[in-house]
């Protein structure tokens, strides 16, 4: 689901709603972002939020852990056919949990 909000001619506003789903988890996915032109560049930025459904497993209830983001940048043009992005990037995974029995909880620490 895509919406647009138009505040005022120069700012854009998009929100995305989205679903995925793969053969161990489910995800909901809510971006939001801001487009705001200057000349000769464009401003840009976005936060995100996933929640990812916990799973029965073998082992127990699995809470994957949800994230939060958020990036902004500037694209600015050079001439009619040279342009450039600048941007930052930062997304947060929250810990996931193993619900062994209803009253133990494990939080898993994954390091890569």
């Amino acid at each position: 689901h895509l919406t647009l909000n138009m505040l005022n001619p120069q700012l854009a506003l998009f929100s995305l709603l989205s679903y995925q789903q793969d053969r161990a988890t489910s995800a909901f996915s809510l971006v939001s972002t801001a487009i705001y032109p200057t000349d000769p560049g464009v401003l840009y930025g976005n936060i995100s939020y996933g929640y990812t459904i916990e799973t029965d497993e073998e082992v127990g209830k699995v809470d994957p852990g949800d994230s939060i983001g958020f990036s902004w940048g500037l694209g600015l043009s050079l001439n009619e056919r040279t342009s450039m992005s600048l941007g930052y990037s930062h997304k947060h995974v929250m810990k996931s949990q193993l619900m062994v029995s209803k009253s133990t909880v494990v939080n898993l620490i994954l390091v890569n």
